[in-house]
C-alpha cells in the first residue's frame, strides 16, 4: 500500500498499515454482513478507495472500515452502480438540449499534472427545474466517473458565480448533496474554489457551512476582489480554465 497514490500526498507507513487492516477486516466479514453490500463493489474495491477512507478517518482502521461498510450499504440501497451505467445522469444526458451547468475541462498539466477540473456554473441553475434527488444522482454519477477515470487524483472544483444571483441559489440541493459526498466519497475533492464572491454568497456560505464538517469546510476557498481571476490562476492551470474565468479556454467535455 506504500505505492498507492491518491492526490499530491505520498502514502505514509501508518496509512499503508491502516489500509491493510481495513482489507483484512473486509476479508473477515460474516455472511450476513456481506449480504448488505454490493458483491461486485466489494470484490473490486481499489487500494485508492481504502486510502481515501483511511485518510478521512485520520488513519484509524476501525473507523475507516465502519464508514466503508456504511457506504457499501448505502450504495446497494441507492443503486450507485446502476447510476453510473445510466447515460441519463451523464453531463450530456442530464442537460440534454440545455446549456450544461456542469463541465469537465482537460486535466491540469503543470501545477498538479493529471488533476481533473469540474466547473459548476451557478448562473445557469433554476432551483425549481429538478428534484433534489435527481441532482444527487447526477453528482453521484460524476463522482463515480472521477473515481474510475482518475483513480490517482483528487478533483478540483470551481463554483463559477459569474452572473449568479439570489434566484439561482438552491440550498435544498446542497443540503441533500453534501452528506452524500462527505460520507460516501471522502477525499475525492481536493479543493473547491468559489469565485467571484459577493455578499449573497457570504449569506449562503454562513448557512451551508453549518451542515459541513470541519475537514470539508477547510477545502473551500472563497475568492473575492477585483483581481479574482488572477487569484484563481495562482491555483489552477490557465490551460484548464475557460476564458471567462481568466484562462486560455479549456475545452468542455
Amino acid at each position: 500500500y506504500l505505492k498507492v497514490k491518491h492526490g499530491l500526498k505520498p502514502t505514509t507507513l501508518a496509512e499503508a498499515e491502516a489500509c491493510a487492516r481495513v482489507r483484512e477486516g473486509l476479508g473477515g466479514l460474516r455472511a450476513e454482513e456481506r449480504e448488505r453490500l454490493p458483491e461486485r463493489w466489494l470484490q473490486e474495491l481499489w487500494a485508492t478507495d481504502l486510502l481515501r477512507f483511511v485518510r478521512a478517518n485520520r488513519r484509524d482502521p476501525d473507523a475507516a472500515l465502519a464508514q466503508l461498510l456504511e457506504s457499501g450499504a448505502w450504495r446497494k440501497e441507492f443503486g450507485a452502480d446502476e447510476v453510473i451505467r445510466d447515460p441519463a445522469y451523464s453531463v450530456r444526458g442530464f442537460f440534454n438540449q440545455q446549456e450544461p451547468e456542469v463541465e469537465w475541462t482537460p486535466p491540469q498539466t503543470t501545477r498538479n499534472p493529471g488533476q481533473p477540473l469540474l466547473i459548476y456554473r451557478s448562473a445557469l441553475h433554476q432551483p425549481k427545474g429538478r428534484e433534489s434527488e435527481a441532482w444527487v444522482r447526477f453528482f453521484v454519477h460524476q463522482c463515480e466517473f472521477a473515481r474510475a477515470a482518475f483513480p490517482d487524483h483528487q478533483v478540483a472544483v470551481i463554483i463559477d458565480r459569474i452572473g449568479s444571483g439570489l434566484s439561482n441559489q438552491d440550498p435544498s440541493v446542497l443540503k441533500a448533496l453534501v452528506p452524500v459526498i462527505t460520507r460516501h466519497y471522502p477525499q475525492i475533492v481536493s479543493r473547491v474554489y468559489i469565485a467571484p464572491v459577493d455578499t449573497i454568497l457570504f449569506v449562503i456560505w454562513s448557512l451551508v457551512s453549518l451542515i459541513m464538517d470541519e475537514e470539508s469546510r477547510s477545502r473551500i476557498r472563497l475568492i473575492k476582489g477585483k483581481d479574482w481571476k488572477d487569484q484563481l490562476a495562482k491555483y489552477l492551470d490557465a490551460g484548464a480554465l475557460p476564458a471567462r474565468l481568466g484562462g486560455l479556454g479549456g475545452q468542455r467535455t
